[in-house]
């Protein structure tokens, strides 16, 4: 059985570089952050995005603003009338409707 790894940091700490290095040598790469974005561009994510914060985290084209849904996103304790984006059901079942690519 393969190991699964974790790969974390910062912002610019090398994380994608690790990421592909281990694709290099026939690893699987799931690249969380890419299937985030891909996620709400999904019919259903939008729908229960609308839902929970109406337009106020839509841009003009009708495209979450991930700005804007970021204080939802990334709230370690959402303040009254909040919740975290990651809390949405879609999220929670694993179902954004992306498939995982396979490489970085």
């Amino acid at each position: 059985m393969k190991p699964i790894l974790g790969i974390v940091g910062g912002i610019g700490s090398g994380k994608s570089y690790v990421a592909s290095l281990f694709a290099k040598q026939g690893g699987y790469v799931i690249d969380a952050d890419r299937l985030g974005h891909l996620a709400l561009l999904n019919t259903e994510v939008k729908k229960q995005v609308k839902e929970q914060w109406g337009d106020a985290v839509f841009n003009d084209k009708a495209e979450v603003d991930r700005k804007k849904a970021g204080k939802y996103r990334l709230c370690s304790t959402p303040g009254e009338g909040q919740t975290r984006i990651d809390g949405l059901p879609v999220y929670q079942s694993g179902h954004a409707g992306c498939n995982p690519p396979t490489s970085v």
